[in-house]
This record gives C-alpha cells, structure tokens and sequence, in this order.
C-alpha cells in the first residue's frame, strides 16, 4: 500500500478533493469510496477522542480495526469547530474542497456556521452531502437514528425473519452501507451537473430513506395488493421454490422460481411427475402452494451432502448456493484472490491489518487503497503548512486545544 500511495495519482477521482466530517459508518464509508477512487480526502475530527467508532470492536492491542475499516486512503486532520481558530481553517479548507460530508443531527451544522448555505457563501461549487435518520426536514428529522432504528422505521425489520416469528435485524449495518452508497453516487452526479452549471448543491440522504428504497419489490406487494408482507425466514416472496433446503453437512440456498428453473429442478432430483402436477404449472400456483412444495423439495435435498448436491443443481445452471460462515467466504480464492474482496493495509502500529475492498471493478481506474486508515490526527500539521500557517501557529494552536 505505501508504494501505491508513492505512485502518481490514477483514480477516476484524483483532482476531487472531499473533507468528511462524518462519524461512524455511513459518512465515513461514503469518503472512502471516494478515496479509493482517487480523490483526496481529509478527515476531519475532534481533537482528544476522534471519531466515535474509534472505541468500537472489534479491536487489536487497543487500536479499533472497525474505524480502520471504513476508514482507508484518507489523510488524517485534528480541528476543535467551536473554536473560532478552528472555525478559520475549516473556512480555508471549505474555500479549497469540492465535497463537504457530514452526518450530524440536521442543524449541527448550522448552528456552528457551516451548513449548506454558509458553506456554499465560502465556496458555490461546493457538493454539499448531508447523511441522517430521516432527512433535513419533517416531522422526524430531529430525532437520534443509528442504522437498527433505521431498519425499523422503514419497514425491513418487520420482513426480515423466522415465518410467523418477530421481526430481526439485518445483522450488516445494511442502513449505513446503503446511504453511504447513495450519497456517493449523489456526489458523482453532482459533480457532472457542476461541470455544466458551475455550481455545487446540496445533497440530502436519510438512512431511513435508504432502506424504504431497497424495499422497493416488498414495498410493492403492498402498493399493489394492499397485502402486509410479513417475514417469510429464507423464503423468496417474488417466486416460489426458493428457499433455503437442508443437506446432509448443511444447508443450501436454492432459487427455481421460473418456468425454465422449475423444470432445471425436477430435473435434478429426478422427478419429472412434478412438471405434471397442476398445483405446479405456474409461478402463481407454485406460490400458492408453497408451503407443499418445499416440503418436497427438503425430502428430496436433506438425502445429499452439501457437496453432492451442489454439484447436481450447478449441472442444471440453477441458482444455488451453499450456506456459508464469514470464514468460508474469505478464504474463497474467487473472492479473496479473483475478486480481491480482502486486502492488506499497512498500519503503523499492527502492521499489514485485512480489510475488506469496495466491490467495484473498473477497466481504467480501478479503485485501490492507497493507505491505511489515519491515526488521531497524524496529517494535521502537514495541512495546516499547505493552507499558510506557520510553525509557532500550529504549536499555539495544539497547546490552545484547536487541534
């Protein structure tokens, strides 16, 4: 990683200079993208703590790997926002940035005299992204959302689960990822629309939003029947078989739920009677009968070992996978070595620490970690000298507190 960070810049992004004032996971994750693209991205945090991830687990010899996972290919910079030194080198790195993150509860920003409008008084090319629960504004927009209240509020709780059992989380911060994600493709198209108007803009993203947006197939069950969906545990409420079967060693996912599929299926196991049966004859009747027709299927997978019947379902092209642990996907070479889904970085303390990469491939410019998360604030003095300031400034500055 440190020859890469030496070599000339070759990201889609480099020249894009973003500040990210985000914490935890959903901000964080969407500068890092970025970063990983090329821009330069500089990390902004509270001096004497940081960034509230940097006490979360998991941990090795007391430094967070968490933070560092989301946290990759920036620079590292200490400002205390309430002072008014702070204030001046936040105005001075505004008036340079092409991208503003944050997500703090709405009107933080405001109130410490950068939020959009301030900023965009600095600086009007500035693409402004703001991440929270609920949005800027509303009813809920003051309210404390991390990403379970998130998954709550939106409804995927409510669908995600055992039949006939309570609603569960999604056990990824699946809320943060998503808004992350759509903020950075947000930033993307503003940054186009700018090439065009000269202008930046804001960008508002709500976690619970987000996930509404993901829902959209469960949404629309909804919208369309007027039916509630409910959990259906690993059933697939768009077709039907699909499902998680169980094996011999195991369990495994399988998706038959077209015509072509289903007929794959009968196939596989032997039982082309199935194909005549007029409770199976469409996606409709097969839906209906679902419940008949995995207890079929499971009568069927539970004689194999996983192996074997992994083995006979990939010979009829059918979705099909075995059920995996997180150990079994990293050390998979089509993931961990084709995909280059994990990766070393270079810590300055634990050495080469594996993270896990974005999952974007480009031809051109491909995507990389150029450098290992920051320590508290290790670029600050470095940032500092760039924007003018000079050595006896910085020291007063670090005994006031300001950095």
């Amino acid at each position: 990683m440190n020859k890469k960070e030496n070599e000339k810049c070759k990201g889609a992004l480099c020249g894009i200079k973003v500040l990210d004032l985000g914490q935890m996971v959903a901000a964080p994750y969407c500068a890092m993208m970025l970063a990983n693209m090329g821009a330069e991205v500089i990390k902004i945090e509270k001096p004497g703590g940081g960034d509230i991830s940097r006490e979360n687990i998991p941990q090795k010899d007391g430094i967070s790997t968490y933070y560092i996972a989301y946290n990759n290919s920036k620079s590292g910079m200490c400002i205390d926002l309430k002072s008014e030194k702070g204030k001046e080198i936040l105005t001075a790195l505004i008036k340079e940035a092409d991208v503003l993150i944050e997500n703090f509860r709405p009107g933080v920003m405001e109130r410490l005299g950068f939020g959009y409008k301030q900023a965009a008084g600095m600086n009007k090319r500035i693409v402004y992204a703001s991440i929270s629960g609920y949005g800027q504004d509303g009813d809920y927009a003051q309210r404390a959302s991390f990403d379970p209240i998130a998954q709550a509020v939106s409804g995927m709780l409510s669908v995600t689960g055992e039949v006939k059992g309570g609603g569960v989380r999604c056990g990824a911060s699946i809320a943060d990822v998503l808004a992350g994600q759509n903020a950075a493709f947000a930033i993307l198209a503003a940054l186009m629309h700018r090439e065009k108007s000269g202008k930046g803009q804001w960008i508002d993203i709500a976690l619970a939003d987000s996930c509404i947006s993901a829902l959209a197939s469960i949404n629309q069950i909804y919208l369309t029947t007027g039916k509630i969906p409910s959990p259906m545990g690993n059933g697939f409420e768009a077709s039907t078989p699909g499902n998680c079967y169980p094996a011999k060693d195991g369990d495994v996912m399988i998706l038959a739920g077209t015509n072509r599929e289903w007929k794959r299926l009968a196939m596989a196991f032997n039982h082309l009677e199935w194909l005549q049966d007029e409770r199976f004859l469409n996606a409709a009747g097969r839906a209906e009968n679902r419940d008949v027709l995995d207890r079929m299927i499971r009568e069927q997978t539970i004689q194999y070992t996983v192996q074997d019947l992994m083995k006979m379902l990939l010979e009829q092209k059918l979705p099909a996978s075995e059920v995996r642990n997180i150990a079994q996907v990293v050390n998979d070479p089509h993931f961990s070595e084709k995909r280059e889904m994990f990766v070393d970085v270079d810590h300055p303390v634990l050495g080469p620490v594996k993270v896990t990469n974005l999952p974007i491939h480009m031809s051109d410019t491909q995507p990389y970690i150029r450098k290992c998360a920051p320590s508290l604030g290790q670029d600050t003095e470095k940032i500092l000298g760039r924007l003018g300031y000079k050595g006896e400034d910085i020291t007063t500055m670090r005994l006031e507190g300001v950095i």
